[in-house]
């Protein structure tokens, strides 16, 4: 991964660095969202079916979008209160849609430096990762943001809606997994192809199994994302988290809708 994608992570991390040190997450979010529903969207297949009762459900409290779904909720007539993008290969061309920008999105260093011009800069804020410039610049005085980016775009969309209170929360398009019938369907429908095309995925290969939430096993090809997302949601308080789904991979202490 260092070899393929390490060139482009640290030229995105230094044309981010002047926006990255002043853009940032303010740490008095923390708790602002206490008690209010959070709805947060991965871009898992099964959000092709729960987006409509999202849709009917989503003035009732907060919603948070992973990158990947945001024209999936377009279509639904959904605005995301807060969308995040925190990988290198997703453009904001290839994920927002025109006229329908969140009220807050958040991107990490090595988020493609295109999101400061997409994105009003009131509305654009930056969160800390896990690279070494980020290290250095922390030991130079500058304080990490109250949460970092995580394993994706829908976790780290979950570990905002938990720093900022909110309560309950509900997942949609959080499958972790594979389609158990189809196999190569692996996000929504109105995923853009291209953000995965260099994923390596390949339905045809051995893929390891996790236990599903309405079948005994089912393959997943986000196993390295889906170990430290349930070590996490265990040490939350039960009842907290319950997840919107016909498929997908069990998570870790939530209630099953």
């Amino acid at each position: 991964t260092r070899q393929e994608d390490g060139f482009t992570w640290q030229k995105n991390v230094l044309l981010n660095i002047e926006y990255w040190t002043r853009q940032r997450m303010p740490a008095s979010w923390a708790g602002e969202l206490s008690g209010v529903p959070a709805f947060i969207c991965g871009a898992g297949p099964s959000l092709d079916i729960s987006a409509l009762k999202l849709s009917a459900a989503a003035k009732k409290g907060v919603v948070f979008s992973a990158d990947s779904a945001l024209n999936a909720l377009a279509k639904y007539n959904v605005m995301p209160d807060f969308a995040v993008s925190i990988d290198i290969a997703k453009a904001p061309e290839k994920c927002l849609v025109t006229g329908k920008i969140p009220n807050r999105v958040l991107v990490s260093a090595i988020s493609p430096a295109a999101w400061v011009n997409a994105v009003p800069q009131d509305n654009l804020f930056f969160l800390s990762g896990r690279q070494i410039t980020e290290d250095w610049f922390t030991a130079q005085g500058l304080d990490r943001t109250g949460i970092a980016t995580s394993e994706s775009c829908g976790s780290t969309a979950l570990e905002l809606a938990h720093y900022l209170g909110c309560s309950p929360i509900y997942l949609f398009g959080m499958d972790l997994a594979a389609d158990a019938t189809d196999p190569i369907k692996r996000h929504m429908s109105g995923a853009d192809s291209t953000l995965y095309k260099d994923s390596g995925y390949d339905p045809a290969r051995q893929l390891p199994k996790v236990p599903g939430n309405y079948v005994d096993k089912l393959p997943t090809f986000l196993l390295g994302d889906l170990r430290p997302l349930n070590a996490r949601l265990s040490t939350w308080p039960s009842e907290l988290v319950h997840n919107v789904n016909d498929r997908g991979a069990v998570l870790e202490n939530t209630t099953l809708v």
